[in-house]
């Protein structure tokens, strides 16, 4: 993962941080995720749970990845607003499980705290869950 440059086009470098970083979910690198969080994280899923801290945040997403198992995701409408230093991503998402034969449908927002000439961090990660249905 890079740090933001003065001279970055915000666009560009959001959609290559959310990448790197849905690869690093995608492939259960959980290890791997410890980069991205902030200590202060929380992970919030609309209207149900919360998650405070990166420990509770990775255990949370390999619940998340058992309930599910293999699959495959799709992201759309990709939405990018900043600051100085906060970078907001939203895009929807679509994740189609093989195990369980559901597909799972709603948001992501993103909020990664991001200055010049240092790493991003995920400060507030909140998504929902708007559709769940069998296939």
């Amino acid at each position: 993962m890079d740090v933001r440059t003065a001279n970055c086009n915000i666009d560009d470098y959001a959609a290559k941080i959310f990448k790197e970083y849905s690869a690093t979910v995608f492939a259960d690198d959980y290890e791997g995720l410890l980069k991205f969080y902030d200590d202060s994280a929380v992970l919030i899923e609309r209207g149900k749970e919360s998650f405070y801290g990166v420990n509770s945040i990775i255990d949370a997403i390999k619940s998340y990845h058992a309930g599910l198992g293999p699959g495959t995701t799709q992201n759309s409408e990709f939405k990018v607003e900043y600051t100085d230093h906060v970078i907001t991503i939203r895009c929807k998402y679509r994740v189609q499980s093989v195990l369980t034969n559901e597909t799972w449908e709603g948001e992501y927002v993103q909020y990664w705290k991001s200055e010049i000439g240092q790493l991003p961090k995920i400060i507030r990660d909140e998504f929902s869950i708007d559709k769940r249905y069998v296939h």
